[in-house]
């Protein structure tokens, strides 16, 4: 913009707080806002709970258990490994997880055929819309928090680490079940205390939020 002031810029989101800043002051000069939100069709949880890290996996295993399938948003690779490394003890086989992050310094901690099964993964969620029917609890970073849209009819929960509202709603937005249902998520399970390199609130401030 600023090397072509002829140049249109077209912003579109769902959840435009994120760029809120940009017209706050003339970063863009003139601008036409179009809101067409209440013309969209929502996609909100029917519950939003608060979990301390510390029962997550046995939470994700008593879902397992059950046969729910599950969405698990971690903040590190880190994260993702020690989670995978406690459903393990509890019982939940390797085979009905899978992964997906951005690549990462810390790849080692994980398992090495989830790893190796990781752009398979990615590659079927974006070309098929779905997580492979295997896959009872994927476990993904922030990459995959927008771009991808998720129709399986039967993933109703999502947990969470992340504390940013916005970040909240693009993670749950992504969950939209089959065209002809739309029903999303029944559960965002928000952990409150899971160590985050981008944000420290404490879990009064998001109480509060």
């Amino acid at each position: 913009r600023k090397k072509n002031p002829q140049c249109d810029v077209v912003l579109m989101s769902g959840t435009p707080e994120p760029i809120d800043w940009m017209f706050e002051k003339d970063y863009l000069g003139d601008y036409v806002t179009l809101d067409v939100y209440d013309q969209c069709i929502h996609l909100v949880p029917d519950w939003v709970a608060m979990m301390q890290r510390d029962v997550v996996a046995q939470r994700l295993y008593d879902l397992w258990r059950r046969g729910k399938r599950v969405i698990y948003f971690a903040s590190t690779v880190r994260n993702m490994s020690n989670l995978i490394r406690q459903l393990e003890v509890l019982g939940v086989p390797e085979r009905d997880l899978g992964i997906a992050y951005s690549q990462s310094d810390n790849e080692n901690l994980l398992p090495r055929r989830l790893v190796e099964e990781r752009m398979a993964l990615r590659a079927h969620l974006i070309s098929e819309q779905r997580i492979p029917e295997n896959v009872k609890i994927f476990i993904t970073t922030a990459q995959n928090k927008e771009g991808i849209s998720i129709i399986d009819d039967d993933i109703r929960y999502m947990f969470s680490e992340s504390k940013n509202k916005a970040e909240l709603e693009q993670m749950a937005g992504r969950v939209r079940g089959n065209p002809e249902t739309g029903k999303g998520l029944h559960m965002l399970v928000v952990v409150y205390d899971a160590e985050t390199p981008w944000c420290e609130d404490n879990f009064l401030s998001q109480e509060l939020d």
